[in-house]
C-alpha cells in the first residue's frame, strides 16, 4: 500500500467503498462479499465445489451477512510452491501434517517457510472470518467436485424406505449390572441400500461398598465414503475401563482408560481420564 493510500484509509476507512474486498491466507486471496448488516458469516473454502459456491452467492443476494470465498478453482491452494488442503490451514500442526502428505519431496526449509507464512497470516485471517458476539459461521461444502443440486431432483422426488431394527437389554444380579444394544439400519439410496450396524455391551461390578469397576466395548460400521463408493466400509471401535471409589454416597472418584479407532483412521487413540462425580437424588 502506498503512503497516500494508507493516509486515505486512515481518514476515510469508514466509508463503504473503502472496505476491504479480499483477505489473504498463505498467499491465496479470499473474496469478501457483503450484504447489509454483518450478521452470519459464510465460508467457502474448496474451489472445486462449485454448487456450494453458486448457492452461497445466490443466498447473499437475499440475506444479510458476510461471505468469504476462496479465489480458486481446485480443491487445494498453493503455499510456498506446494499444495495445501485449506481445511487444514487453521493450525500449524494441521497444516504441517497436510503439507507433508501432499509435498513429500520438500526439504525441511520449505516446510518451515510455508508454515511461517501461514502463521503470519492466520491471526488476521481468523479474526476476519470469525463473527463477533456469538454469531454463526457457516461452512459451505458439497460432497464431490462433480456434485450438482440437479443430481438430487430424481432422488428427492422418489419414495425411499428405511428399515431400523434395535434390540437392547439390561440384566442385574447381586453386585453385577450388564447392559447392551444392537442396531441395524438399512436406507434406500439411488446407488442401492446403505447399511449401518453397531453394538455395545457394558458392565459394572461392585467390589466393596466403596470400590467398583466398569467397562464398555462398542463397534459401529457404516457404508464406504461417498468419495470412494467402491472402497472399504467405515468402522469405529472403542473400549473403556473405569475404576471408581465412593468417598461418600454423593461423591465418587473415577479413573478411566479409553481407546478409540475413529472412522477412516487406521490407529487407535488412547486417553486417560480422571473425574470427580457428584450426584444426588432430589425425589
Amino acid at each position: 500500500m502506498t503512503r497516500r493510500a494508507f493516509l486515505f484509509a486512515s481518514l476515510f476507512g469508514w466509508l463503504p467503498f473503502w472496505r476491504r474486498r479480499n483477505i489473504r491466507m498463505g498467499g491465496t486471496p479470499f473474496r469478501i462479499v457483503r450484504n447489509g448488516e454483518d450478521r452470519r458469516h459464510y465460508f467457502w473454502v474448496h474451489g472445486n465445489e462449485r454448487t456450494a459456491h453458486d448457492v452461497l452467492l445466490a443466498h447473499m443476494k437475499t440475506y444479510q451477512g458476510r461471505a468469504f470465498l476462496v479465489e480458486n478453482t481446485v480443491r487445494n491452494i498453493p503455499v510456498g510452491g506446494g499444495l495445501l488442503d485449506p481445511n487444514r490451514m487453521f493450525s500449524r500442526v494441521g497444516a504441517e501434517t497436510n503439507l507433508r502428505s501432499q509435498n513429500p519431496n520438500w526439504t525441511p526449509g520449505q516446510f518451515t517457510a510455508a508454515l511461517d507464512s501461514l502463521d503470519r497470516d492466520r491471526p488476521r485471517f481468523i479474526a476476519a472470518v470469525l463473527p463477533n458476539d456469538g454469531k454463526l459461521l457457516v461452512a459451505m461444502h458439497n460432497y464431490g467436485p462433480g456434485y450438482s443440486v440437479n443430481d438430487e431432483v430424481p432422488i428427492s422426488a422418489s419414495d425411499r424406505m428405511a428399515t431400523v431394527v434395535t434390540v437392547e437389554g439390561e440384566w442385574s444380579f447381586r453386585y453385577t449390572k450388564l447392559a447392551g444394544e444392537w442396531m441395524r439400519d438399512t436406507l434406500e439410496t439411488n446407488q442401492g441400500d446403505a447399511i449401518e450396524s453397531g453394538w455395545y455391551i457394558q458392565g459394572q461390578q461392585t467390589l466393596t461398598p466403596r470400590w467398583f469397576v466398569a467397562g464398555r466395548v462398542e463397534r459401529l460400521e457404516g457404508p464406504p465414503l461417498l468419495s470412494q463408493p467402491l472402497g472399504p466400509r467405515q468402522t469405529f471401535a472403542g473400549t473403556e475401563e473405569t475404576v471408581g471409589f465412593r468417598i461418600t454416597p454423593e461423591i465418587t472418584l473415577r479413573a478411566s482408560y479409553r481407546a478409540r479407532r475413529l472412522f477412516s483412521q487406521p490407529d487407535y487413540l488412547h486417553q486417560a481420564m480422571a473425574s470427580v462425580v457428584w450426584a444426588r437424588r432430589w425425589f
